[in-house]
């Protein structure tokens, strides 16, 4: 990968993908990232608790980490659900990247019965919790 992309973004072992003369209109966000099924992705910078992503998956797409400044993404109270925030699943995980939520109780992640809910392919580093 040219340095500073994402996997997330860019998978192309063995295609023959040429990425180096390749640009973006969004820099990527490369320390924690905060989330709640109250937020707005189009909006706020997910960057703290004031100004939180609404998704997940959106949370996942802004992320850039790695084995030296790994990230980890903050999860509020609440359901994220394609109904009651219109979160998409499967979650893909990225290396480096973590959930970590208030506790089973209080954080749940329900993709109601759409698809698997999270999936590790490939991926180190990533660890799911609660504080």
């Amino acid at each position: 990968l040219l340095e500073g992309s994402s996997e997330y973004w860019i998978k192309g072992i063995g295609s023959g993908f040429d990425e180096s003369i390749g640009g973006g209109e969004i820099e990527a966000i490369t320390g924690d990232v905060y989330v709640s099924p109250n937020g707005n992705d189009n909006l706020n910078t997910g960057l703290s608790w004031g100004s939180p992503f609404q998704t997940i998956n959106f949370a996942l797409s802004q992320v850039y980490a790695d084995s030296l400044n790994p990230a980890t993404i903050h999860l509020a109270e609440g359901t994220y659900s394609p109904s009651s925030n219109g979160e998409q699943y499967q979650l893909q995980m990225i290396s480096w990247v973590s959930l970590i939520g208030l506790g089973e109780e209080l954080t749940t992640l329900d993709a109601e019965q759409t698809s698997r809910v999270l999936t590790f392919e490939n991926v180190v580093g990533v660890f799911l919790s609660k504080p």
